[in-house]
C-alpha cells in the first residue's frame, strides 16, 4: 500500500497486487501466515474458502519466496497429510511449520497439532538414514 498526502492534507491510498511468479493459491480466509527466514519466504497454510465447489476447508501449504515472489505448492510425502483446518495457530521453529487446534471438516474442534520439517536437505538426510538402517535390518535376517 502506499499513502500519499497532498498540500491541502488529503490523504489518498493506493493498494497494488505485486506480480508473482508460478501457480498461486486460490483465496482463503481463517488460513496462517508465517515467515520461514531460513528460505526468506511466506508460509501460507490451510484455512477456508466458501467458494469452492467441494472441498470448503483447505489443507494445503504454499511457500512466497520473497527473493522473486515465485509461488510453491508444498508436497508432502510418505503417510503424512495436513488436517483440512481452518481458525488455528501456526508458527515456524527452526524450520519445522507447527499448526495447532483450529476447526475440522466436520466443523468440530480440533485439539491435535502436526508438524512439518520445512528444509528439504533434512527430508532427504532422513530418508537416507532410514533407508540404511532397513537394509542393514534385511541384512540381518
Amino acid at each position: 500500500m502506499t499513502i500519499y498526502i497532498n498540500a491541502n492534507q488529503v490523504i489518498t491510498r493506493e493498494f497494488h497486487r505485486p506480480k508473482t511468479i508460478g501457480k498461486s493459491p486460490c483465496p482463503r480466509f481463517m488460513h496462517s501466515m508465517d515467515y520461514f527466514k531460513d528460505a526468506n519466504a511466506l508460509v501460507i497454510c490451510g484455512g477456508r474458502n466458501d467458494q469452492l465447489p467441494s472441498e470448503k476447508i483447505l489443507n494445503d501449504i504454499w511457500l512466497l519466496k520473497l527473493n522473486n515472489l515465485e509461488w510453491q505448492k508444498v508436497l508432502i510425502g510418505g503417510y503424512h497429510y495436513v488436517e483440512p483446518r481452518f481458525n488455528f495457530a501456526s508458527v515456524i521453529l527452526g524450520s519445522k511449520l507447527i499448526i495447532a487446534g483450529g476447526i475440522g471438516y466436520d466443523y468440530k474442534l480440533l485439539k491435535d497439532y502436526q508438524e512439518f520439517e520445512m528444509d528439504q536437505t533434512l527430508i532427504k538426510k532422513k530418508f537416507v538414514h532410514k533407508n540404511k538402517m532397513e537394509y542393514l535390518r534385511n541384512l540381518s535376517h
